[in-house]
């Protein structure tokens, strides 16, 4: 009974336990982390939005804490 169940949910597109999911597999890919990488990148660089170690650091004047004798 399981098993024509289950293929009843792969057919319908569904995880189905102990078979590979499709879905998850392209989720999880290494192509799909670099599109969404490179996606989010571009849109960021589009807005105008810089990476923070591309920053120049505001400077503060350094102030003495200590007293000359």
């Amino acid at each position: 009974m399981y098993t024509q169940l289950a293929a009843e949910w792969a057919a319908r597109g569904a995880t189905v336990p102990c078979r590979p999911d499709p879905l998850w597999q392209r989720l999880a890919s290494p192509e799909h982390l670099r599109h969404e990488t490179e996606s989010t990148l571009r849109q960021l660089h589009l807005e105008g939005n810089t990476h923070p170690a591309d920053r120049t650091p505001q400077l503060v004047p350094h102030q003495a804490t200590f007293a000359l004798s």
